[in-house]
């Protein structure tokens, strides 16, 4: 992943933990794993909702004949607090998305998950 003539650095954590699922472009595996590219959780002006997904993972909700329930795993244990807002920065500024992330934001979140 460029921009222009140079590299994005952070795009190497997306490739390895995210892009499997949400593929290297954003576009996503709907409606198995969703695109980030355009999405409303990835847009929102808060993204706390985001950076627990990220943190603690999560699950899509089970429904009655709708597509089998899919999991996100948890990447607490497997990225610090900085490359976390750094992907998630890059997840929100990619793709036509906006907003930074910050790694005081992860701690914070941390912090309050603990309690």
């Amino acid at each position: 992943m460029r921009t222009g003539a140079v590299q994005r650095p952070v795009a190497g954590i997306f490739l390895s933990f995210c892009a499997r699922c949400h593929q290297a472009d954003g576009s996503g595996k709907p409606p198995k794993y969703p695109k980030p590219a355009g999405n409303p959780v990835v847009l929102a002006p808060d993204a706390t909702s985001l950076m627990c997904l990220r943190v603690e993972g999560g699950s899509s909700p089970e429904t009655n004949g709708g597509p089998p329930r899919e999991k996100m795993p948890a990447f607490a244990s497997k990225l610090t607090s900085e490359e976390m807002a750094r992907v998630l920065t890059f997840v929100r500024s990619t793709w036509g998305n906006t907003g930074p992330v910050t790694t005081h934001q992860v701690n914070s979140l941390r912090a309050e998950i603990r309690k």
